[in-house]
This record gives C-alpha cells, sequence and structure tokens, in this order.
C-alpha cells in the first residue's frame, strides 16, 4: 500500500483542495502529524504561535501532547480564521455552517473528493497524510544518527 506521496502528488492534491478549511485541516495533518480526529478536535487555544507548537488533546491511549505547528501551517489558520470566523462556546477551531465541530466523517469524505479530483490513487488515505512528516523525522534522524556514528560522537 502506497502511504507516502510524491512532493508533486502532494502538490497536486492540495491545489485541488476547494474548500479553504479542508484545506488546511489536510495540511495541519501532514505538517504536524495529527490524525484526523485530533485535527477536527482543535480548539483555538490549543494553537501556541510564539512556540510553535499545537497541544493535542487526547490522543492515542487518550494522552495529551505536544506537536509542531509548521509556518505554513500557522499562515494558512492565520487565513482561516480571518475567512470564516469561527465561533464556538467550546472553542472548536473548524466548525460547519450549523456551528458544530466537524465530524471524522465528513472530513473523510472532503478528503476523498479532493484525492479523486487530484487523480490519486484510492490506497491514499487521510491517515497517509501524517505518515509523510513521520518518514520525514526518520530520515533525518537516521542522517542523524549516521553523522554521529561518522564523527564519532
Amino acid at each position: 500500500m502506497k502511504d507516502v506521496l510524491t512532493k508533486e502528488e502532494l502538490s497536486t492534491f492540495f491545489n485541488a483542495c476547494e474548500n479553504y478549511m479542508y484545506k488546511t485541516i489536510f495540511m495541519m495533518i501532514y505538517g504536524s502529524g495529527l490524525r484526523v480526529s485530533e485535527a477536527v478536535n482543535l480548539k483555538i487555544g490549543d494553537i501556541d504561535s510564539r512556540k510553535m507548537r499545537i497541544f493535542v488533546r487526547g490522543g492515542k491511549g487518550g494522552k495529551d501532547r505536544y506537536t509542531v505547528l509548521p509556518q505554513t501551517s500557522l499562515e494558512m489558520l492565520r487565513k482561516y480564521y480571518k475567512m470564516y470566523k469561527p465561533k464556538h462556546p467550546e472553542g472548536y477551531l473548524f466548525i460547519n455552517r450549523e456551528g458544530n465541530p466537524l465530524t471524522i466523517e465528513r472530513t473523510r469524505v472532503f478528503f476523498r473528493r479532493y484525492r479523486k479530483k487530484a487523480k490519486i490513487d484510492d490506497k491514499f488515505v487521510i491517515h497517509s497524510l501524517r505518515h509523510r512528516i513521520r518518514h520525514g523525522f526518520n530520515r533525518k534522524r537516521s542522517k542523524y544518527i549516521r553523522s554521529k556514528r561518522t564523527n564519532g560522537t
């Protein structure tokens, strides 16, 4: 199963996203390694632009954690916030037209729609977006470990 797209395929996918809210969500999943459930449950207060990190509540196993907030994602979040002006009593960042938090399934529907529009294989699922960050981190980490071994440190 193909779980990592090329840069060109990623660009094609993101360009196919017509709805800026979903494009932002997919970029958050991709750039910060979020699970779909974590992305749709983000609250405005979870974004720490000063420290460039995101607080993830109740991740896998119900554990809280921090993850990175790439500059590109922050810029998209700021644009999204200005465009949509989300107002939810509990502070959810991504809400639907009725003012309710987005659901995982609705997010998957939009993912499949844009994947089809981008003509990307059905084997590429929304969870695959977060594999890209893990793949990149593991490559950088292995280079760092090889470098340390080569330098004798």
